[in-house]
């Protein structure tokens, strides 16, 4: 497995933030077009591969009031 990059690792932990402050990961997924298990990839510093998608990304600011 690879190391996530100073920018990968604070491209995560915004992801994370955002699902947080979207009220967690069952109340966001009723908002974007993935379900739990994938917004939790999105996050976890071990799916090295796999990112948020702009237009989740935005939902869940939108959904969190902040852009992380």
């Amino acid at each position: 497995m690879r190391q996530l990059t100073q920018a990968e690792m604070s491209i995560k932990a915004a992801t994370m933030r955002s699902i947080v402050s979207a009220g967690g990961l069952e109340a966001a997924a009723l908002f974007v077009r993935v379900g739990k298990s994938q917004l939790a990839n999105y996050y976890n510093p071990n799916e090295t591969e796999c990112f948020v998608p702009v237009d989740v990304a935005m939902k869940l600011d939108e959904l969190a009031r902040y852009p992380h």
